[in-house]
Order: structure tokens, then C-alpha cells, then sequence
């Protein structure tokens, strides 16, 4: 099984919109595009002095194909949507994992 995780690494001006946007128009779509188990997560943040506020993307799948097509579509349109509004503000970064357990 392969686990996409998407993180949305926000200034706090903005960290509530993205929170929502994430678990709206993110996960929503991801949904619709067919992957499992689309899990939304305030990241916690150990370092009291941090100046940001992440909110991570989960989703699942059993074939790169699906990712491969999330990314050369909607993935890579809802992020630099993203970007767009929010400019330097917001910074998503993804990780690409197989679940071991």
C-alpha cells in the first residue's frame, strides 16, 4: 500500500483557511479521485517558538498509476492554487511512503 502525505506548512495569518482548505478541497478531491483512507492531521508542533503551522494530507492507494495521475492533475492544480492565494505564506511539500504495517 502506498501512503501519499502532503504537508502544508503555514504562517499563522493564514494556518486556519489552509486547515479547512485541506480537509475541504484537498481531501475532498482526493476522495473523488479514488484514493483510501484520505486522513487530515494538525501536525504537532514541539518547538514553542515555531512561526508555523502545518496541517498534513493522507491518502492511499495500491498503484503508482493513481499517484501519477493525481499529480499530473488535480494534485498539482489544487497545490499551485494553493500557492497562488497564499504566496510565500504556505509551503506544501510531499512525502511518498509505502505502509509497512
Amino acid at each position: 500500500m502506498f501512503v501519499i502525505n502532503t504537508t502544508f506548512c503555514a504562517d499563522p495569518s493564514v494556518a486556519s483557511e489552509i486547515k479547512l482548505w485541506c480537509c475541504t478541497a484537498y481531501a475532498d478531491e482526493a476522495v473523488k479521485f479514488g484514493f483510501s483512507d484520505v486522513i487530515v492531521s494538525k501536525v504537532v508542533n514541539m518547538d514553542e517558538g515555531a512561526d508555523a503551522e502545518s496541517t498534513a494530507v493522507q491518502m492511499q492507494c495500491t498503484d503508482t498509476k493513481l499517484i501519477d495521475e493525481w499529480f499530473n492533475t488535480a494534485g498539482t492544480w489544487l497545490i499551485d492554487e494553493c500557492r497562488k492565494k497564499y504566496g510565500n505564506k504556505v509551503l506544501p511539500f510531499t512525502t511518498y511512503m509505502i505502509r509497512l504495517r
